[in-house]
């Protein structure tokens, strides 16, 4: 396979890829999706100057 070629992927496999990808890379301690949900509470604080309260 080189880097033209296009290959159809079931989604359960693409996602196995990519998480096998980013695994390499982030703590498996850490979860990606709250890092992201707690920086945007923090960016909206910052925009807003007022709390956002947590979930």
């Amino acid at each position: 396979m080189t880097d033209s070629d296009l290959q159809a992927l079931a989604v359960r496999e693409a996602i196995r890829r990519a998480q096998a990808l980013v695994a390499d890379y982030v703590d498996p301690d850490i979860s990606l999706s709250e890092e992201l949900i707690r920086e945007r509470h923090e960016a909206c604080e910052a925009e807003t100057m007022e709390p956002v309260e947590s979930t």
